[in-house]
């Protein structure tokens, strides 16, 4: 049986939040145009004002925001021409469904995404620290043909600060983010799925197309494996399992070190059967010292590929086998990397 993508990239990434505004009679944009000439808006900052300035309505009366040629082309060609009340300045008062259709997605980014919150300094851009702070991922683990536990607007994760790469990928602030979710929508709906996410990456950065592109990162560590998964079911259900043990090293290295194989449990040895270990050879020193050196090898797969010191990785796997959560279980391209270079291979 094969991947249906559709399972998984039919998944809500984001979701269009609270809409204000509506149809409004020229008097009613003549009064807003001078509410804004008296500075009668929200202090929200949305970024450096590079681009076209767009006004509407929000929950906090005006909010205004800077969008690129491009999306607000891409607005034009949707919506009606009355909805582009146009100003002295050039600036844009969105009106009618144009209003309506921003607006919602303003509330999204600015709240839910928690671009606001995160922006403690009111800046132009977002910092690193204040990026962690954002509900942009969303995570998932596949199970056979089907996404399993699936979740949005997920916080990044901490362990992945130092990935100047994923951080790199995440828009900086609400114009960036408006902007990329303008482009990605092709559907001009209240949804934005991981699949439109994932297009849009690809046209964005088409020499990443099936690699470990930006918007991958973004959206979730597992997701280009998964979209270049061709496999059946009981294949997808072995790499899961590999890569479950493989989370578990540390520790079961660290028990045998600590109180030897004898201290193991039931669930470390069927692990350390999955990968072809056999626990018994592991009491020679010569066999321990190979499959320290193997547990090692495998978390500096994982800490080269997240832009981490291994040290970090270490102490994080030793306290938790769930610690790398649902990247493991999707890490097929590390597992059978590691397998093709035998760092794991029977030991006894």
């Amino acid at each position: 049986m094969q991947v249906n993508l559709s399972n998984i990239y039919n998944n809500t990434y984001h979701k269009m939040g609270e809409s204000f505004g509506g149809v409004k009679s020229e008097n009613e944009l003549k009064q807003i145009d001078e509410n804004i000439k008296n500075n009668k808006i929200d202090d929200i900052k949305t970024g450096n004002n590079s681009g076209n300035k767009i006004y509407f309505e929000s929950k906090n009366g005006i909010s205004s925001a800077s969008i690129s040629d491009e999306s607000l082309d891409k607005l034009k060609s949707h919506f009606d021409s009355k909805d582009f009340y146009k100003r002295e300045d050039g600036s844009i008062i969105l009106n009618g469904n144009a209003e309506k259709y921003i607006s919602g997605w303003f509330s999204d980014i600015a709240y839910a995404r928690g671009y606001v919150a995160a922006n403690k300094n009111n800046n132009d851009f977002l910092n690193k620290d204040e990026l962690l702070e954002l509900n942009v991922v969303a995570k998932f683990s596949l199970d056979g043909t089907n996404p399993q536990n699936y979740q949005s607007y997920q916080k990044i994760e901490r362990f992945l600060a130092d990935n100047t790469t994923i951080l790199d990928s995440v828009p900086k602030n609400i114009d960036e983010a408006l902007n990329q979710t303008i482009l990605s929508n092709s559907d001009f709906d209240d949804t934005i799925t991981l699949g439109e996410s994932e297009e849009f990456a690809a046209n964005k950065n088409p020499q990443n197309l099936n690699t470990q592109n930006t918007s991958t990162q973004n959206v979730n560590l597992a997701s280009n494996e998964i979209k270049s998964t061709n496999v059946d079911d009981e294949e997808a259900k072995k790499k899961q399992e590999i890569a479950n043990a493989l989370s578990s090293l540390t520790r079961i290295k660290n028990t045998i070190n600590t109180n030897g194989v004898k201290a193991l449990s039931k669930a470390d040895l069927d692990k350390l059967e999955i990968l072809n270990i056999d626990p018994n050879s592991l009491q020679n020193p010569q066999l321990l010292e190979k499959f320290n050196k193997a547990s090692d090898k495998a978390n500096e797969h994982y800490a080269n590929f997240l832009n981490v010191d291994k040290t970090y990785i270490d102490e994080k796997m030793a306290k938790s086998d769930e610690f790398l959560g649902d990247f493991t279980h999707d890490s097929a391209d590390i597992v059978k990397d590691l397998l093709k270079n035998k760092t794991l291979d029977k030991l006894a």
